[in-house]
């Protein structure tokens, strides 16, 4: 079941699987690869803002200044506000 998650979020990452259209405001997880610490959040969160800004045209992406790590040392998540 892990191994389907995983495989679930990279495919979303690489964009060949879409979220589902907003409806509203709303925040989104992506995933970003290891993230050992505060900074190392900041500049991969925020570089990455980009490609999550692609998957919801029309919208203002921004990074809400969170993240957790899913697999210690592999995968980590960034959290992103999606507005209208």
């Amino acid at each position: 079941m892990r191994a389907l998650l995983l495989l679930l979020l990279a495919l979303v990452a690489i964009g060949l699987i879409t979220p589902n259209p907003i409806m509203a405001d709303e925040i989104v997880q992506y995933t970003v690869g290891p993230i050992w610490d505060d900074d190392e959040a900041r500049l991969k969160c925020e570089s990455v803002a980009g490609r999550v800004a692609q998957q919801y045209p029309g919208h203002t992406v921004s990074w809400d200044d969170r993240w957790e790590t899913v697999v210690e040392g592999e995968s980590s998540i960034c959290y992103y506000n999606i507005e209208d």
